[in-house]
């Protein structure tokens, strides 16, 4: 079983709500990798427990338009490693 919770949009318009994707509960999974992916699947940026834990919908320092982005969790455990893929939207 796998308590994280994935949000489905974000908006990243400097508001102070919803202004980063970031995943909830990772911390009990520490070994978790979240690659971000463009519809072309060019990797946008990667979130772990370990390093950046969330996403400002920027790529080299530019915002990223409106659209929807892709994830891939890879659990990376020694006795789990498994892999979930979904998406989401970013709305400017």
């Amino acid at each position: 079983f796998v308590d994280i919770e994935i949000p489905n949009f974000f908006t990243p318009n400097g508001d102070a709500e919803n202004d980063t994707w970031s995943i909830q509960n990772m911390d009990g999974f520490p070994e978790m990798t979240v690659n971000v992916l463009d519809r072309y699947g060019r990797i946008i940026t990667t979130v772990s427990p370990n390093g950046q834990r969330e996403w400002d919908g920027l790529y080299n320092g530019k915002p990223l338009p409106t659209g929807d982005y892709w994830y891939v969790i890879k659990l990376n455990g020694e006795k789990d490693d498994r892999e979930f893929v979904g998406h989401f939207t970013l709305f400017r």
